[in-house]
């Protein structure tokens, strides 16, 4: 018995057989294809759906019976039949459900009820919420990266946020309270009755906080000096204002260039900021789709109001309103008296070059020893916090922000009255940054509540008057949910940050380092920066203020 092998026809220049070939045992319809090509088209039933497919019967319909009538190619370039249904392009479109909005029904991008179309929201790699188009800005660095500087360390902010979303470690053990000292008063309770129909004046107060670098700080190096002595061969301590800790815990958030230049002693670390910088300063939209320019417009057409809403003097002008709302609040009748009541603090420098009065309130010298695993050092941090005050009942300490209308039209009184949830959803999406930061800031000086004043300016194209319209309390822990992190994540985010900085140290007993957020991508740079500084782009900084504040003098004049 023999077995005959079939001819087969080989084609040396494509798939399939010979395209000119007479040979074949049967009629198949076959399209050549080149080897190089893709097959983009894959096969589907439509039995079932009463029909033999859609559109015209195509050249891969083989009708052989009827079962090979219900099988169709799945073209993804054919246009696709809309059907009968009608939808207008005006504003009041009659569409259902998932397509624009029928009025006073339930469907379409805005809701129950409403009109428009609702940006959609996305994850961004920061681990927050952004709008999809994104407005790319081109950012310029915080600091002149020099030549001679040699970047040590990278860190991706998408690892970091991983740290937040799934932290490996508790949270920070052994919190201790060193030292409390200023003026401590109450929460005035007339701005809990403070409604949007009768605003009030935000008061300047020509009042300066303690502002000095932990390393000129007179009370940070008593701290220093002693648990340096009592600190084990390996101990890492780490010196910092609640500004600067802040600004590390809520880095995969941030947008805006910054800096940290670190000094080590030993294995005592001290962070310090440039003054000036979003920093020590609250940016303004910083997570919103259209973010401020951060350099006035050099268009000839630009108005007032666009050269104002630049990112440097918004921050200015809400990091100061702040400042005033949070003594403006304080009741100055009333005494704190017992065991609340703190020792005086020493006068800042600011107040003597500012010609201004030191602020009501309690700095709180703090200490934690933060989590580590087996073959990692202890780290202990030590950071100068402060509350704005007490709360009666129950007492307890509470710190003072706001949301700032740049447009003097967005909290309207009515709509305040009726849904201020309308208005406080857009100020967390598109301030997701500062809230964190402020939420860190609060949790460091042992805060438990947060006070937040909904202030608009008086004038769109005015930034030296405010009006006060509400105020809401929020619990801190109910603020920090709001953000998308939490706690135990950005103490794990420190801890990340700073073990990163000590496995770069070297041999020498001194050490300096600038820690930077990347302008325009999504990470923190460490740098040894040998035996030089920053100072000269201190310098530039300082220039910028000034000028800046002769800016405002004269547009508060006018």
């Amino acid at each position: 018995m023999s077995f005959d092998l079939p001819s087969t026809f080989d084609n040396p220049t494509g798939w399939g057989p010979p395209k000119n070939d007479q040979g074949l045992p049967f009629d198949i319809p076959y399209q050549p294809f080149i080897k190089g090509d893709r097959i983009g088209q894959l096969l589907y039933s439509t039995k079932g759906r009463g029909g033999g497919g859609r559109g015209k019967v195509g050249f891969y319909d083989l009708p052989v019976d009827d079962e090979e009538k219900t099988w169709t190619t799945a073209d993804y370039n054919k246009p696709q039949s809309r059907g009968r249904s009608f939808r207008a392009r005006g504003r009041w479109g009659n569409q259902g459900r998932g397509g624009g909005v029928q009025r006073g029904h339930r469907g379409g991008p805005g809701g129950r009820g409403q009109m428009g179309t609702k940006p959609k929201l996305r994850k961004d790699q920061n681990g927050g919420f952004g709008f999809r188009g994104r407005r790319d800005v081109h950012r310029s660095a915080s600091i002149e990266v020099k030549a001679d500087w040699n970047n040590v360390a990278t860190l991706p902010l998408s690892d970091l946020s991983k740290l937040n979303e799934k932290p490996p470690m508790n949270g920070p053990s052994n919190i201790q309270t060193i030292a409390e000292e200023g003026e401590a008063l109450f929460w005035n309770p007339f701005f809990d009755k403070l409604g949007p129909s009768q605003p009030l004046d935000v008061v300047q107060m020509q009042r300066s906080l303690e502002d000095s670098s932990v390393v000129e700080s007179k009370k940070i190096r008593e701290i220093a000096g002693k648990m340096m002595k009592e600190a084990g061969a390996g101990d890492v301590q780490v010196y910092a204002t609640d500004a600067v800790l802040a600004t590390l815990m809520a880095a995969p958030k941030s947008s805006v260039a910054w800096d940290i230049s670190i000094e080590r002693f030993g294995n005592a670390y001290f962070l310090n900021w440039r003054k000036g910088t979003a920093v020590d300063m609250w940016t303004v939209n910083e997570t919103a789709q259209d973010q401020p320019l951060m350099e006035e417009p050099t268009q000839a057409s630009a108005t007032e109001e666009q050269k104002l809403n630049i990112q440097p003097k918004l921050m200015k002008e809400l990091t100061g309103l702040t400042m005033n709302l949070s003594q403006q609040v304080l009741d100055r009748k009333k005494a704190v008296t017992g065991k609340s009541a703190v020792a005086k603090a020493p006068v800042p420098e600011a107040c003597e070059a500012n010609n201004t009065k030191p602020a009501s309130v309690v700095y709180r010298y703090r200490s934690w020893d933060l989590p580590h695993k087996d073959g990692e050092p202890s780290i202990k941090v030590v950071a100068r916090t402060h509350a704005d005050g007490y709360l009666e009942r129950p007492r307890s300490y509470f710190r003072t922000f706001a949301f700032l209308d740049l447009s003097a039209q967005t909290f309207r009184p009515g709509l305040m009255r009726k849904e201020e949830g309308a208005i406080t959803a857009p100020e967390i999406i598109n301030n997701g940054t500062r809230l964190a930061k402020q939420a860190v800031v609060a949790h460091l000086a042992g805060c438990d509540k947060v006070k937040m004043a909904y202030v608009a300016r008086k004038k769109a194209d005015r930034s030296q008057s405010h009006s006060i319209l509400h105020f809401t309390q929020y619990e801190l822990r109910d603020l920090v949910k709001h953000t998308g992190m939490s706690f135990k994540g950005m103490w794990n985010i420190l801890t990340k940050i700073i073990n990163e900085v000590v496995r770069c140290k070297n041999d020498e007993m001194q050490q300096k380092f600038v820690l930077m957020k990347d302008p325009n991508k999504p990470l923190l740079k460490l740098y040894d920066i040998g035996e030089g500084g920053a100072e000269e782009s201190d310098d530039d900084s300082d220039e910028e203020e000034e000028e800046e504040e002769d800016e405002s003098d004269s547009e508060e004049s006018k």
